[in-house]
């Protein structure tokens, strides 16, 4: 027998809370014991869903056409098993995706301070008096351009020096 089979029980009520189908042959024709059931049933609708002492949930319907009552009875467990399952995978997924994105954020903030100390580490140069430093371009992107602006700029010191000194030679 499955899980399933072995722990949910499927009966056949009349309307005054007799059984009059089970799985369990000896449980026909006794009261149900579901009274609650039956005093729901006049005042609602046709199907109803129902937690009952935080051990099964009760699904019962009126069969149509008749004065019966399809009540089905299964364990919480069974029933909140599958969302406990899928709440497990989506809180797994979740930290994935998290330590992925702080991975990546690691990353980038690691490669953009590499690039921001190299261009440091020559500015340094340039204001001991070394006028021949040039950063290396590596890309094509914002670092890229400041690092073309700044070999640029110091070029242009060592052409405006130039320029003085020639000046102050005549």
């Amino acid at each position: 027998r499955s899980y399933q089979e072995d722990q949910m029980e499927l009966q056949i009520l009349a309307h005054d809370g007799i059984v009059i189908s089970n799985r369990e042959k000896k449980k026909i024709g006794t009261d149900a014991d579901l009274e609650h059931i039956l005093q729901k049933n006049t005042v609602t609708n046709k199907k109803w869903f129902e937690y009952v002492k935080g051990e099964s949930f009760l699904l019962y319907e009126e069969i149509e056409g008749s004065s019966w009552i399809l009540v089905e009875q299964m364990p919480v467990e069974m029933v909140l098993g599958t969302m406990t399952d899928v709440r497990n995978v989506t809180l797994l997924v979740t930290l994935l995706c998290a330590m992925l994105a702080m991975l990546a954020f690691v990353w980038m903030a690691r490669n953009v301070l590499q690039r921001v100390v190299r261009i440091k580490g020559k500015m340094e140069e340039v204001i001991d008096g070394d006028l021949s430093v040039r950063v290396e371009v590596g890309r094509d992107d914002e670092f890229g351009k400041i690092e073309s602006a700044f070999n640029s700029m110091v070029e242009e010191i060592g052409h405006l020096i130039e320029k003085v000194r020639q000046s102050e030679h005549q």
